[in-house]
């Protein structure tokens, strides 16, 4: 399965961001008692030569894994003009806009497109879900156990994961809802879709000194939300 992901990234272009991969360093440095990655750096060589290198890298394609699974969520979504301005016109935009949200987001795909699912396929879906909903519950839960424990005989990869901190504002209308609605640590209910049912939680929120971005350029970076969507294409829309 990471094999499969990684081989993803490369073809998608993907790459992690170093300043986000030196961060992480620098909390695993922290964590061990040392204030700078050259010392971690030391310690973990002079333990066994090249640890430091390995840690690195993992933490790269760990980045790179999330950042494709984020894609492959967001990249479904199609924003529309209603939806546009139904945000712009809700009385949680601002406050939508002022807080960051750090999300477990898993799905579980259809085996084939909705409409050819018998009724025994689209309970075996939701069985799954349900599962990874109650494992999800558990206090402090490994995101990627669960999964994996999820996942079972079911033949089609669960996608998803931790997808970190993001503002409410950059998810279609019906996903900040569902965001917004939810407690620190609590986990909706199964949510259909035309691909497959999704599974939230919220894992932690953290409010954001941002101020309300101007309506146009709001408008802009949600139809920006669909990756397949170009600059001018955006501008036009705005």
């Amino acid at each position: 399965m990471r094999e499969l992901q990684l081989s993803m990234v490369k073809r998608a272009g993907l790459s992690a961001d170093e300043a986000e991969i030196n961060q992480r360093l620098g909390q695993i440095a922290q964590a061990e008692g040392l204030n700078s990655i050259a010392a971690l750096q030391q310690r973990l060589d002079a333990a066994q030569p090249g640890s430091y290198a390995n840690l690195r890298a993992k933490l790269i394609e760990e980045a790179s894994i999330q950042a494709l699974q984020q894609r492959q969520i967001t990249r479904r979504v199609r924003i529309s003009e209603q939806d546009i301005d139904a945000f712009l016109a809700s009385p949680e935009a601002k406050r939508l806009n002022q807080s960051e949200y750090q999300t477990i987001h898993v799905r579980v795909p259809y085996i084939d497109d909705y409409s050819r699912l018998s009724a025994a396929q689209r309970e075996e879906a939701l069985k799954v879900a349900q599962a990874l909903r109650t494992r999800l519950l558990e206090p402090n839960v490994n995101v990627a156990e669960a999964v994996a424990a999820s996942q079972g005989s079911y033949p089609i990869p669960l996608q998803g994961g931790d997808m970190g901190f993001h503002k409410a504002a950059s998810l279609p209308t019906e996903l900040s809802s569902k965001i917004t609605k939810l407690d620190v640590g609590t986990v909706s209910e199964p949510l259909l879709t035309p691909e497959g049912i999704d599974i939230i939680k919220l894992a932690d929120k953290k409010a954001s000194n941002t101020m309300l971005i101007p309506q146009w350029h709001t408008r802009h970076i949600l139809v920006k939300v669909d990756d397949l969507q170009t600059d001018a294409l955006a501008e036009q829309k705005n």
